[in-house]
């Protein structure tokens, strides 16, 4: 009976451990914004020239970046099933350029006295309700983060990347998670 109760338990232990590999390894996410979820899918990292901004772009469908697209189209564009996505426009620490830090980004305005010399999260953009086509958003809705408090953490882990929000204000709230891989893009 001994034999029996232990072969039970590691193979318990072992469905256990096999769910949870199949949690960490999952790619994807949430936004939620105020009570309504949207999913993430993909996600970019676009690097600008300074080495010291970037942005995450973070989407339900394929997202693409060129720099030589014309103002009006903007240098961002989207597979046609791309309904949301999120921007967050970021800052490393001076001293750390062109290398994304595993890091708690807040807005300044959450701290006084911040110190612009550590990472922090200037802005973030929720576009909801694209419609897209040939990867031109020609409506949407939009939710962006002035007047708002909160943060974002990112961690890198090998490849991979995940990201942890919120942020809001009397008015309206977002948070989310994304976890996965973000296609690193030089501006």
């Amino acid at each position: 009976m001994k034999k029996f109760i232990i072969i039970v338990s590691m193979l318990v232990g072992l469905s256990l451990l096999s769910c949870s590999s199949d949690n960490e390894n999952k790619v994807g996410g949430e936004v939620v914004i105020n009570g309504e979820s949207y999913e993430l899918k993909k996600g970019i990292i676009v690097i600008s020239n300074d080495q010291k901004t970037f942005h995450i772009l973070l989407a339900n469908g394929e997202v693409f970046y060129d720099p030589n697209r014309s103002y009006k189209e903007g240098p961002y564009y989207f597979s046609d099933n791309t309904t949301q996505y999120i921007d967050f426009e970021m800052h490393g620490a001076i001293g750390n350029a062109g290398n994304i830090e595993s890091a708690i980004y807040s807005f300044p305005n959450d701290k006084p006295n911040f110190d612009y010399n550590t990472p922090y999260m200037h802005y973030v953009g929720v576009y909801t309700n694209l419609i897209t086509i040939n990867g031109i958003v020609s409506s949407f809705e939009w939710l962006n983060s002035d007047n708002m408090t909160g943060q974002a953490e990112l961690t890198k882990v090998g490849d991979a990347y995940k990201i942890t929000f919120s942020y809001g204000n009397q008015q309206n709230a977002v948070s989310g998670t994304y976890s996965g891989p973000l296609n690193r893009v030089e501006n």
